[in-house]
């Protein structure tokens, strides 16, 4: 008897160790742990919001989370959207994370996204976005002809850092009854960087400054574009263009003497589809990455366009100035392609024309040779490229009504739209 006990007492002992240890092994899937040696901060999913709260000079609560809801239409080229429609008002805050490399400040909806262009932007911060964000309904075609749509801002300047995330952004609308000057989803671009960005489903116009991602690049510290696009959703108008100092393009509009003997703007892996259009302006003015730039030093390397040439180049001083100053042609514009080359005497132009239908499929890993296939891009099944970062598009060419065929008659009474409003 007393060795039957003496097993079981044993057997008890090893169970209640098992079980000890078994406690102990969630620390590292969760459960709470002595150890502060690793940081107690945890970057949130990109699918779902983190329970745990970074820190945060701004953020103590955090806004409705409408991460789970569907908008109205479903936006070109995705299967499942978890974000909701822009209210047309900006956020008090940005109420996860800390602004900083590390922990930047997380976004999860279109309204904390206006928060951070609008408030943050001159600042210097880091922004993630952690969702698509929707700036109007973009579910009808013709969505742009719509005058109670979001009006988006047109005096961001930005010198902070936006990381998309992967993600895109849809739906930003320059109100074509008040054109203003210059126009894009960041206004004016004065340094820093965005990275890992798309938009999509656009309409942007302007007299002046246009682009897709950034109407004008103001003189000021180095300013990065790095696996970014825009494709044949975004519209780009230069409207009642007479000035010289004009122009429009898909990721950049305009630059004027931003640098010289070091390159103040970068592109890296990046590809503008983009749809422009002037009645008033010059053609060479608009081009698929960068419109006009002017007496500035800059690089390009791991791009294309189609559609437009991808830069305008007539002349020294409309290329980078980094040639001007010693610099090779093969280090400032590497692998640069484009499904239009304007033939000119007078053009200087470093980059492969290459056909549309040389680039579609399987074909791009040919056509354009320079690119990475096996880290950054893919091929796309009867469309050109795409980036391997944006895992929620397929890069399917969509369904886009030409910009010639746009009219804005409708637009020339002025019209009270959604405007944009702090809380």
């Amino acid at each position: 008897m007393k060795t039957a006990m003496k097993i079981l007492s044993i057997l008890l002992a090893a169970v209640l160790l098992l079980s000890l240890t078994a406690c102990g092994n969630t620390q590292n899937t969760g459960g709470s742990s002595s150890d502060t040696s690793n940081s107690s901060v945890e970057q949130p999913s990109s699918e779902e919001s983190s329970s745990v709260e970074e820190p945060s000079s701004e953020a103590e609560s955090s806004s409705e989370d409408t991460s789970s809801k569907t908008p109205t239409g479903t936006a070109i080229g995705k299967d499942e959207v978890k974000s909701t429609i822009w209210t047309g008002k900006v956020a008090s805050k940005v109420a996860k994370g800390a602004g900083t490399k590390e922990y930047p400040y997380y976004i999860y909806t279109a309204d904390e996204f206006a928060y951070a262009l609008t408030t943050g932007g001159k600042q210097g911060h880091y922004y993630q976005l952690m969702a698509d964000i929707y700036l109007n309904d973009v579910s009808n075609k013709d969505w742009m002809l719509n005058k109670n749509n979001n009006a988006w801002f047109t005096d961001i300047s930005f010198s902070s850092h936006l990381d998309g995330n992967g993600h895109c952004v849809y739906g930003v609308w320059i109100n074509p009854a008040e054109v203003p000057k210059a126009g894009g989803l960041i206004t004016y671009f004065s340094g820093g960087s965005i990275t890992n960005l798309g938009v999509r489903s656009s309409f942007i116009i302007a007299t002046d400054f246009a682009g897709g991602i950034v109407g004008k690049a103001n003189t000021g510290t180095v300013k990065e574009f790095k696996n970014c696009f825009v494709d044949e959703t975004v519209y780009v108008w230069l409207d009642e263009s007479t000035g010289s100092d004009v122009g429009a393009g898909g990721i950049l509009g305009h630059a004027l003497e931003c640098g010289s003997s070091e390159a103040q703007i970068t592109f890296e892996n990046c590809y503008s589809k983009v749809q422009l259009r002037s009645d008033t302006a010059e053609s060479y003015r608009l081009n698929g990455i960068i419109g006009i730039i002017y007496k500035s030093a800059y690089t390009m390397k791991n791009c294309y366009s189609v559609g437009y040439d991808p830069y305008y180049s007539n002349g020294e001083n409309w290329t980078s100035l980094l040639l001007k100053n010693g610099y090779k042609s093969s280090d400032v514009f590497v692998n640069v392609y484009g499904t239009k080359n304007t033939a000119s005497s007078l053009r200087k132009q470093y980059w492969t024309k290459v056909s549309e239908s040389s680039i579609k499929g399987s074909g791009a890993k040919s056509a354009m040779s320079g690119l990475d296939f096996n880290k950054v891009w893919e091929t796309v099944d009867g469309a050109t490229p795409k980036l391997r970062v944006f895992k929620g598009i397929d890069g399917k060419t969509s369904s886009a009504t030409p910009i010639s065929e746009i009219s804005l008659a409708g637009f020339e009474t002025p019209v009270v739209v959604g405007k944009p409003e702090k809380q």
